[in-house]
């Protein structure tokens, strides 16, 4: 059985294709903060959610820890912390795409994004949402469908490499 997290999910919409190219990475200075912020603010629940999903040819294990449940009003609450004066559309749609795979995950149906701007150490809500599942289950089902063509892309990619490495082999004379 294979397995696809929430993280892995976003990464491949989003930033893989840049992390292959150019090899850009978040720093370890923001995550840190980031992670620190959201400790100090209590977004931070410890439960690791799992749920099962068949493609019709496989099953994979779908996994995620969102930051907070407010389990008395039934809302999964996602916050994202920004360094600039405005949160970018990006970590909104990352955020939205965190949203709709914890709801899908914990099968509460309602969601609030907020974003924390670590300029003005202000908290603030960005956006309210429903857990849609024919959306969710395009989102995974397309995660899959690229995990499976990066999956062909490094088996080929290895194959070239080691084409190219055995060329530049020196023999001993």
């Amino acid at each position: 059985m294979r397995r696809l997290t929430a993280s892995q999910i976003v990464s491949l919409f989003l930033y893989k294709d840049r992390d292959i190219l150019y090899g850009s990475f978040p720093s370890g200075y923001a995550m840190a903060e980031g992670k620190r912020i959201h400790d100090r603010l209590g977004y931070n629940q410890p439960w690791l959610f799992r749920r099962f999903f068949f493609t019709g040819k496989d099953w994979w294990i779908i996994l995620g820890c969102p930051d907070k449940l407010d389990e008395k009003n039934g809302v999964i609450l996602e916050l994202k912390t920004f360094g600039q004066r405005n949160i970018s559309p990006n970590a909104i749609l990352v955020a939205r795409i965190q949203c709709q795979l914890y709801c899908y995950l914990t099968g509460i149906d309602k969601f609030a994004i907020y974003g924390h701007s670590v300029y003005s150490n202000r908290t603030s809500k960005r956006l309210e949402g429903k857990y849609d599942a024919e959306l969710t289950e395009k989102i995974i089902r397309t995660a899959i469908e690229l995990r499976e063509s990066l999956a062909k892309f490094a088996k080929e990619y290895r194959e070239n490499k080691e084409k190219v490495l055995k060329g530049l082999e020196i023999k001993p004379s």
